[in-house]
């Protein structure tokens, strides 16, 4: 399955749109038709059904439903949203998959403190060509994060890398 997951959004990314003129109508269309296939299969869903939600939006208001076509940006836009949600629900379901994998019955029944894994990105600055304080604020605390982090295992290190030293 993950593999499945992982191949549709990376298909995902071989989507391409093109404007379709009907007479004063401007529509989308998706290509290339192969790729649609792939995705289709890879997602278990129909193709009509993936065409339709990678060019169009249904609008829900009082007592009536719209369905209106996106424009070419917010069509693309839509389609690296789902290649980024399939994404982060994949990753979502690999950290439950393994937190469940560390939980064992002996844990459940006594209510002991379970094991688990957690991600910590802290890798760098994000770069924005203009950075507000609170991404100052995010990259600052980020750094001291990483400093003692390094600085902990670095302790650790030395602790294991010291050689004994001979009392006589």
């Amino acid at each position: 399955r993950i593999f499945f997951v992982l191949s549709a959004i990376l298909y995902l990314g071989n989507v391409v749109y093109k404007k379709k003129f009907t007479g004063r109508e401007e529509s989308l269309e998706v290509e290339p038709p192969e790729v649609l296939d792939t995705l289709s299969e890879l997602l278990k869903v129909k193709r009509d059904l993936l065409i339709e939600a990678l060019t169009k939006r249904k609008t829900v208001t009082v007592g009536e439903k719209l369905i209106l076509p996106y424009s070419l940006n917010e069509a693309v836009t839509t389609r690296d949203s789902m290649a980024k949600s399939l994404y982060a629900a994949l990753f979502d379901w690999i950290v439950l998959r393994i937190n469940h994998a560390l939980l064992n019955k002996k844990d459940m029944e006594e209510s002991v403190m379970c094991l688990s894994i957690g991600v910590l990105d802290i890798f760098g600055f994000e770069d924005f060509p203009h950075n507000s304080f609170e991404q100052f604020c995010i990259n600052y605390a980020n750094e001291q994060l990483q400093y003692y982090f390094n600085q902990h295992i670095f302790k650790l290190e030395q602790v294991g890398v010291t050689p004994q030293r001979d009392p006589s």
